[in-house]
C-alpha cells in the first residue's frame, strides 16, 4: 500500500525546500562532527622563567657563610647540592635550615637535597653524603619530627675520598 504522503504527492518548491534542509543538516552535522574529532585544545605558552639556579646557589652559600658553614653550593630546577668543606659534620644541620630560608627567597623548594659532610666519626678521607626529600624538611622545619626523625628519613652513604698526594720532601 502505497502513502499519498510520499515525495510525489509535494510540489516541486516543496521538494527543493526538503533538499535544501536535508543538505543544510548534513553540512551542520558535519561540521559538529569535525569539531568532535579535530584535536581544539590550545597550545599553552607558559612563560619561560629565567634560569635562576646560579643566584640561588649564591644566596645559599652566602646564607651558609653568615652561619659560619664554609661549603660549596650549587643548584638546578630539581637538586640542591652542598659539599661542606669545613670540618664539622654538625654543619649539615645549619644546611637543612638554609634550605627552608632559601625557598623564603624564592628559591626552590627543591625536590632533592644532597648534603655532603666530613664523617661524623672523624675518620680520615672519610665523607657522609645525605639526601633528603623537600617534604622532610619541610615536616622538620614545621615541627612535625625531631632531629631524630629527620635523621632516620634520610638516605646516607659514606665513601672514601682519595688523599690529595703531595711532592715528597728532598
Amino acid at each position: 500500500m502505497l502513502s499519498k504522503f510520499g515525495l510525489s504527492s509535494l510540489t516541486r518548491q516543496q521538494k527543493i525546500t526538503l533538499l535544501i534542509f536535508a543538505l543544510l543538516n548534513v553540512f551542520i552535522l558535519g561540521a559538529l562532527l569535525v569539531l568532535v574529532l579535530a584535536d581544539t585544545t590550545p597550545v599553552v605558552e607558559l612563560p619561560v622563567a629565567p634560569d635562576n639556579s646560579f643566584d640561588c646557589a649564591e644566596k645559599a652559600a652566602v646564607d651558609l657563610r653568615q652561619h659560619s658553614v664554609a661549603a660549596s653550593v650549587s643548584a638546578t630546577e630539581q637538586t640542591l647540592e652542598v659539599h661542606v668543606t669545613g670540618p664539622d659534620a654538625a654543619a649539615a644541620w645549619e644546611v637543612f635550615s638554609m634550605t627552608v630560608r632559601l625557598a623564603q627567597t624564592n628559591c626552590g623548594p627543591y625536590p632533592l637535597i644532597h648534603v655532603d659532610v666530613p664523617d661524623p666519626e672523624g675518620h680520615p678521607d672519610t665523607r657522609l653524603r645525605m639526601e633528603l626529600t623537600w617534604p622532610q624538611i619541610e615536616g622538620w622545619a614545621a615541627g612535625r619530627f625531631d632531629d631524630g626523625q629527620l635523621s632516620q628519613m634520610m638516605g646516607r652513604s659514606i665513601y672514601q675520598v682519595s688523599p690529595i698526594p703531595t711532592p715528597a720532601a728532598r
